[in-house]
């Protein structure tokens, strides 16, 4: 009896062995397969490339910011109070569209005691002026009197002349007649003595009247420019910027009143590492990007200090920009430099999406040889590298699979 009882137990323990080794080996063999259906779905292939390199401009990149390099500063030059504004921040005016206007009643009381000061000279000199031309007219015509009795007498002369010879009048009216041409040339001769001295002094005079009617003009018009001046008008088209006064605020000479920037002629200052800045021109091309896109401009000042290690490049931007450029915006510059650099590039494989990053093999003689290539930067057909290969060199792309995301 003690004997079955063995027996029947040595058989359940032989039986419980073999189901745990039959289920150990069933799960190992599920691993197996699930760790090779992993592996086959989402292995991504290693890429067997040819590198081709191309010459082209080298670029130094950098970053900065869009600004409106033409901006007026308008101070006042008048003292009184703000009468009225007429813009807002932020409005868009045109060359010469009034802007502000002051109210200074002292200097308006004076433009007006200036004003009547002038009438009064200028009344008063042309009333000399007249004066003047009147007698110079006088002497002119006593002049011309004696010019023409003088010829008269001349005539006179030279028609007795011929009696005398004859005989008809006497010797003694003849000689009268004589002293008569010499007292009118003598009175010609002083005439025009004092013909010419009055024109002198009439011309001196002329002017000194001439310059009491200017001086008295340009008191006027410099009263008139400052009434003028009250009235602040915008001196180019552009934008409202940093408004700081308000209607019926007190305002003296020099205080700032507002600022107008011209906002269709922008510019970007890039800062750029010094060591490339020699290699850069004036009015090279430098490509401004940002999220929104891109836009071509031209390289217009380089300043030659250098501050924390960068330059500023200044960057001339087209006049007709997209709307998404704007004033204080923040982007980025490639600007052709004058040096050329050799661009190793290779054909984009069609798994490059399946990693995140790659690792670069030389191929030699069949071997792969590890390098410390990498790859700058892909567009939509190629994969551009670090420089240290040569044009027809082969190389083998391999998916770093510690940073790499699979999927289908």
């Amino acid at each position: 009896m003690q004997n079955i009882i063995e027996t029947k137990s040595d058989y359940f323990r032989t039986k419980r062995s073999r189901i745990f080794w039959i289920t150990l080996l069933l799960s190992l063999l599920t691993l197996t397969v699930i760790g090779f259906t992993f592996i086959n779905n989402n292995m991504v292939p290693d890429a067997q490339l040819t590198v081709s390199v191309a010459e082209q401009p080298a670029q130094a990149r950098g970053n900065g910011k869009v600004f409106a390099p033409e901006r007026y500063v308008l101070s006042s030059t008048e003292s009184g109070f703000i009468e009225q504004v007429y813009v807002s921040q932020g409005y868009r005016v045109q060359v010469g569209e009034p802007l502000i206007k002051i109210a200074n009643p002292e200097l308006f009381r004076e433009f007006k005691e200036v004003q009547f000061e002038a009438d009064d000279i200028f009344a008063s000199v042309a009333y000399e002026q007249s004066q003047l031309a009147l007698e110079l007219d006088a002497i002119a015509s006593d002049l011309a009197k004696a010019r023409s009795e003088l010829k008269g007498q001349r005539l006179e002369v030279d028609a007795n002349q011929k009696l005398r010879e004859y005989g008809i009048i006497s010797a003694v009216k003849f000689e009268q007649l004589k002293l008569k041409v010499e007292r009118a040339e003598m009175d010609v001769s002083n005439l025009l003595q004092r013909y010419n001295a009055y024109k002198k002094g009439y011309a001196s005079q002329n002017a000194a009247l001439q310059a009491k009617r200017k001086a008295a003009e340009e008191k006027v018009a410099y009263f008139k420019s400052r009434i003028d001046a009250l009235t602040i008008t915008s001196p180019i088209d552009g934008v409202v910027k940093e408004l700081e006064l308000a209607q019926g605020e007190a305002i003296s000479v020099g205080n700032r009143v507002l600022e107008i920037v011209n906002d269709k002629a922008l510019a970007a200052d890039i800062a750029i590492p010094q060591y490339l800045g020699f290699k850069i021109d004036l009015n090279a091309v430098a490509t401004i990007k940002s999220p929104n896109g891109e836009v071509e401009g031209t390289v217009d000042f380089i300043d030659p200090i250098v501050r924390d290690g960068a330059v500023m490049v200044r960057v001339k931007l087209p006049q007709n920009l997209p709307s998404w450029m704007s004033m204080g915006q923040s982007i980025e510059a490639a600007i052709t430099s004058s040096s050329i650099t050799h661009i190793a590039f290779v054909n984009k494989p069609k798994e490059y999406s399946h990693s995140e990053q790659w690792r670069v093999y030389r191929l030699v003689n069949g071997e792969r040889v590890s390098t410390d290539i990498t790859i700058i930067s892909a567009d939509q057909d190629n994969l551009f590298l670090t420089p240290g290969l040569n044009h027809g060199e082969q190389i083998v792309l391999v998916p770093n699979t510690t940073s790499s995301t699979f999927f289908d």
